[in-house]
């Protein structure tokens, strides 16, 4: 179970009641979701420079992805040591971005 503030339990729980259920049906995998958060990164800085606004949109999609693919994983029972590994390299090289 998640720890956090009552905004935080409220969101995870909205993410794995609805989202990834729906993520399921569509035959996403977790490390898809990760893939996927880097694009949208790129797009997000890219973006940056035309519209803050897209930029702003595309930074919120990367974020949810990010979150969506640890909550997927554990759904599906498929949390394993490389898909973290994968993550958190994903996650440095959205930060540099």
């Amino acid at each position: 179970m998640f720890k956090g503030t009552a905004l935080e339990v409220w969101y995870y729980e909205c993410l794995r009641k609805f989202l990834v259920p729906v993520l399921v049906k569509w035959g996403l995998e977790p490390n898809h979701l990760s893939i996927l958060g880097l694009f949208a990164s790129v797009l997000a800085g890219m973006c940056f420079v035309f519209s803050p606004f897209w930029g702003g949109m595309f930074t919120l999609l990367s974020g949810l992805f990010d979150t969506l693919d640890g909550s997927l994983a554990r759904f599906m029972g498929k949390s394993r040591k490389a898909g973290a590994f994968l993550d958190s390299v994903i996650d440095r090289y959205t930060e540099l971005i």
